[in-house]
């Protein structure tokens, strides 16, 4: 029960920016930051994020990093994608493999 309360508190509270680095050709890498502006000791649910990738990744694998530490390796065959994160403050980076 307490994770879910924490969780519902975080969600009331998330704000998202999105960042789109644009290179030759096409997008070169997306920061996205989620902010609640709670205490990071306590409030570290993550919450879901549903976004449309760029065209050109689609079926190419990217990495998901932070502060320059890579946390994740997906691939999706459709625009649509869905990624965990916590909200941290920190902006989250993801680039596709060349």
């Amino acid at each position: 029960m307490k994770d879910i309360t924490l969780y519902v508190r975080e969600r009331e509270n998330a704000v998202i920016t999105v960042e789109a680095v644009e290179g030759s050709p096409g997008t070169e890498s997306i920061e996205i930051t989620l902010s609640d502006g709670l205490d990071n000791g306590r409030f570290n649910q993550p919450l879901t994020i549903l976004f449309d990738q760029p065209t050109d990744w689609v079926g190419r694998p990217f990495t998901v990093s932070q502060d320059g530490e890579s946390l994740d390796e997906l691939v999706f065959d459709t625009e649509a994608a869905m990624l965990s994160l916590k909200p941290n403050e920190r902006p989250y980076v993801l680039r596709p493999h060349p």
